[in-house]
C-alpha cells in the first residue's frame, strides 16, 4: 500500500493500527490472536520494527 501513495519502492518506517476488536460471540476462539499475528507477518521487515499492543476488556 505504500507504494499506490508514496511511489515505487517505498518502504514505511512505522505502521499505526488505531484500534480493532473482537466481537464478543467470536471472543476466545483465536480471532484476535490471528488478526495480531497477521499484522506482525504484514509489518515485517529487516530493520527493527517495534510493535506495542494495548488492550482493554471493554
Amino acid at each position: 500500500m505504500p507504494e499506490k501513495y508514496y511511489g515505487p519502492g517505498k518502504q514505511l518506517d512505522s505502521y499505526h493500527l488505531q484500534l480493532f476488536g473482537v466481537l464478543p460471540e467470536y471472543q476466545r476462539k483465536g480471532y484476535g490472536t490471528a488478526l495480531v499475528k497477521f499484522v506482525e507477518n504484514r509489518v515485517h521487515s529487516p530493520l527493527s520494527i517495534d510493535i506495542y499492543i494495548y488492550i482493554s476488556s471493554l
